[in-house]
């Protein structure tokens, strides 16, 4: 057995338990501590305590799982760390698994900000005569920075939460873009993924960041401090927001789409 641990790669000796009702090999190594990187006669295996620290280090210090597994093979071997085996791809497989069973609980959390009935605001917020203090903003614009690599082997791509938090569902949005690159307009009203609901007034805005480099006109029209209701600000959250999460979306440029989904899906929901 090979065994993958904070300390370094081990290979220590390992008999399994052969009882009557003895659990199968990757149940043993489960109840012991150990996550197992296949379930059918398992030969690798990684403690709960190297992952958990890889976890926390992807989160907070934004350390990719190739610069992770690259410490443990100099921390067993510092002089020769090449001749460490390498599990590489079996750690990426495994971190993956762990990181959908410890956070599906709570795949998405809602920004505290973000106004939500019978939380931050009561349900007969209808009758409030300053209805515009309940207006909720929403901000469109593109991260170029988080890029993905079209990938070689789409079948193996196996998604483990898609489309349950931040990000949308991969079939169909891929639906909507084969509508929207027919129609040059009525992207919305005519398509069947898009909903608008019916009452909805809808102001168009553009962000203090950006509405000083378009016409002069543009400014009294469609700054955030002319609307009702939306108040003091720049109205270009998402771009302060990018800047955390670009520093770990150089690392899942190359990953299969649905991991790099669930990567960014974890760090939207700590950053929230």
């Amino acid at each position: 057995m090979l065994l993958v641990d904070r300390s370094g790669v081990h290979h220590p000796p390992v008999k399994w338990c052969s009882c009557l009702n003895a659990a199968c090999s990757d149940v043993q190594l489960l109840s012991n501590g150990l996550y197992p990187a296949s379930q059918k006669k398992p030969q690798t295996a990684f403690t709960f305590a190297l992952l958990d620290d890889f976890l926390i280090n992807n989160k907070e210090c934004k350390t990719p799982a190739m610069t992770f597994y690259s410490k443990i093979q100099r921390v067993t071997n510092s002089a020769f760390p090449h001749k460490v085996p390498n599990r590489y791809q079996e750690f990426m497989r495994v971190s993956q698994q762990l990181r959908y069973l410890k956070y599906m609980w709570s795949l998405a959390l809602f920004c505290l900000a973000f106004p939500q009935l019978g939380i931050n605001v009561l349900l007969d917020w209808k009758q409030d005569p300053l209805r515009q203090y309940h207006l909720r903003t929403f901000v469109m614009d593109r991260n170029f920075n988080t890029e993905c690599m079209k990938s070689k082997n789409t079948h193996d791509d196996v998604p483990f939460a898609d489309g349950t938090a931040f990000l949308t569902a991969n079939q169909p949005y891929m639906e909507h873009l084969k509508i929207a690159k027919k129609k040059s307009s009525g992207r919305v009203l005519e398509s069947p993924y898009l909903q608008v609901p019916s009452g909805v007034s809808m102001y168009k805005g553009i962000g203090l960041f950006h509405v000083h480099g378009h016409q002069d006109i543009c400014f009294p029209r469609y700054a955030p401090n002319f609307i009702p209701g939306a108040g003091q600000v720049d109205g270009g959250i998402s771009e302060t927001l990018w800047a955390p999460l670009n520093e770990v979306s150089q690392s899942t440029r190359a990953m299969r789409k649905s991991h790099k989904q669930e990567i960014l899906d974890n760090h939207m929901g700590d950053s929230n």
